[in-house]
């Protein structure tokens, strides 16, 4: 189809017009070399570390090289268009002129409650972390085009508008901290949004967001979120592969979802009942009932609900007293759903104990704990539907 598209260059439309075509082994293939750098000197333990100037005695380093050839098939076909156009200026240019922008804010950087402008924090090398509380991540995911990235087990990416992707890491004190100059590279909006969650710090810096930002070596650990959705689509496919038969009635929106079942989403007990909710529509409410119907051998199929249903499938392989077991995180958080709607129920407590959640924990650990509760289900699920051999 390519073979005869040729590179065009042309005047039109009171500008120019540029086509350029080339091989995917020109643009991405070849060598590549890659290094690693990171610092010495930073001790994870100080409340509010702060990175001076590098040198060859506070950072080490290590390198990697090798080939791609032969990798990449087809290609790249690229169009620009450039005109000149004269804008009437409005006495400040910020992008074009460099002019100061008056509006931006200040950030607290000490745990004296030291204020930094956003201006003196513009600089990759100020060396220094910010806090927030957590409520600043459901605040932005909010807004139309915004997303939720996990990295690790406490660290993440919140995608912007702006095409910014601001690194964060949750520390010991459920706070979200982040290195500086990320946040005030933002558009000035989008920085007094953070500016009003940024608090004294407090709990020092999220140890992953260290090891990823300082020693340049991410740690090896997954978000509760990310290990939800794997463990659904194994059961998923796994259940596809088992029985010829899909197990879930209809797809979804994973990014959207992604927004919705986030630990951020649980700030206090109605919250954290909107958040099984969630988990239900999810999972529960997506189960193709009729198919499960079919595999069901229970006497009463045709009453049951999809959640009894899969139970009862299990059960004939493991017994109904283990399957019973594996259902309890999920029963508990269906029960919970039902508290959403009546929030003064006193089965509350009892659902929250059949999800195994331990009330003494802040509502954001007790949201991480729902959702890894409720994944880890699934998990089982699928690991003693589908194993060769008895899981015990």
């Amino acid at each position: 189809v390519y073979a005869d598209l040729t590179d065009k260059e042309e005047s039109r439309d009171g500008g120019r017009f540029e086509l350029l075509i080339r091989d995917l082994e020109d643009v991405f293939g070849g060598s590549w070399a890659a290094f690693r750098v990171w610092r010495t000197d930073i001790d994870e333990d100080e409340d509010a570390p702060v990175m001076g100037q590098e040198s060859d005695e506070n950072t080490d380093s290590e390198s990697s090289q090798g080939s791609h050839q032969g990798v990449y098939k087809g290609v790249r076909v690229e169009g620009e268009f450039w005109r000149d156009e004269w804008i009437e200026h409005q006495n400040i240019s910020v992008r074009v002129r460099g002019d100061k922008d008056q509006t931006l804010p200040q950030f607290i950087v000490k745990t004296d409650g030291t204020r930094m402008t956003s201006h003196s924090l513009n600089n990759e090398n100020i060396g220094r972390w910010l806090w927030f509380r957590s409520n600043v991540v459901s605040e932005l995911l909010s807004y139309q085009g915004f997303s939720l990235q996990w990295y690790t087990a406490e660290t993440g990416g919140i995608h912007s508008t702006s095409g910014c992707r601001i690194h964060f890491g949750i520390n010991s004190s459920d706070l979200i901290t982040v290195y500086a100059y990320d946040v005030a590279r933002l558009a000035p909006w989008e920085q007094h949004i953070w500016a009003a969650h940024n608090i004294a710090p407090e709990g020092k810096v999220s140890s992953e967001l260290l090891m990823s930002q300082v020693e340049a070596k991410p740690a090896s650990t997954h978000a509760v979120e990310e290990l939800l959705f794997i463990s659904m689509k194994l059961l998923e496919d796994g259940f596809r592969n088992e029985f010829n038969t899909d197990l879930f009635s209809h797809e979804i929106d994973e990014p959207e979802f992604k927004k919705q079942i986030s630990r951020f989403s649980s700030k206090d007990q109605t919250s954290l009942l909107r958040l099984a909710k969630e988990l239900i529509r999810i999972f529960s409410d997506r189960l193709n009932v009729s198919n499960l119907r079919q595999l069901s051998t229970h006497k009463n199929k045709k009453t049951l609900g999809s959640n009894k249903l899969l139970e009862d499938i299990l059960a004939q392989k493991v017994g109904v007293d283990r399957a019973r077991q594996i259902f309890g995180v999920i029963a508990g958080a269906y029960d919970m759903r039902l508290g959403d709607a009546h929030p003064t129920s006193s089965k509350i407590g009892d659902a929250l104990k059949l999800a195994k959640i331990d009330e003494d924990e802040s509502f954001l650990k007790q949201g991480e704990q729902l959702i890894c509760n409720f994944g880890e289900s699934i998990w089982w699920i699928g690991k003693l539907l589908f194993s060769q051999s008895e899981v015990k």
